[in-house]
């Protein structure tokens, strides 16, 4: 039913995100190893970006699983109460129960995907952050206006003046 409903494209979509996220980790982790030697603002600023793009279409998606599994809740819920107000029996009400069934089982994995992906979202954010400030520390000047402009476009963002 799953693949019905979300789609084989929405599938692997999900995966290919999913695979960026630990790519982009990767990269995060062997460019932070190489901190000892001189570091390239330019280079680690757009690291930065591309992290944060990765994240930011991961959340969409991961947007998109919620609303799935949301939907999923909702197929749920009114197979039972059509099954209950239709006072379908034997082998009638069966089909509802297995109709609801492999609902359930469609919504446990889309949750556990969900799950998943949050875990490698939240992993990639703290790698990010952990570059960030790396460039604020590590990247003179230069990275320290962007830190500070950086902070505060975040700032504004979040009282809603962007």
């Amino acid at each position: 039913m799953l693949q019905r409903q979300l789609g084989q494209a929405y599938a692997d979509e999900q995966e290919r995100v999913r695979l960026h996220v630990l790519q982009q980790e990767q990269k995060i982790a062997a460019r932070l190893a190489r901190a000892q030697r001189l570091l390239d603002f330019e280079e680690l600023k757009t690291l930065h970006t591309e992290s944060r793009q990765t994240a930011d279409h991961a959340y969409r998606l991961m947007g998109q699983a919620r609303t799935a599994e949301n939907q999923l809740w909702s197929n749920i819920k009114q197979t039972y109460r059509t099954r209950d107000a239709s006072g379908a029996q034997g082998a009638y009400r069966a089909q509802y129960t297995q109709t609801a069934n492999a609902l359930h089982q469609d919504k446990d994995m889309v949750h556990d995907y969900f799950v998943q992906y949050k875990a490698d979202v939240d992993r990639l954010n703290q790698n990010t952050a952990r570059l960030r400030d790396s460039i604020n520390v590590n990247c003179g000047q230069k990275g320290k206006e962007w830190y500070r402009a950086l902070m505060a476009r975040t700032a504004a963002r979040r009282e809603g003046h962007m």
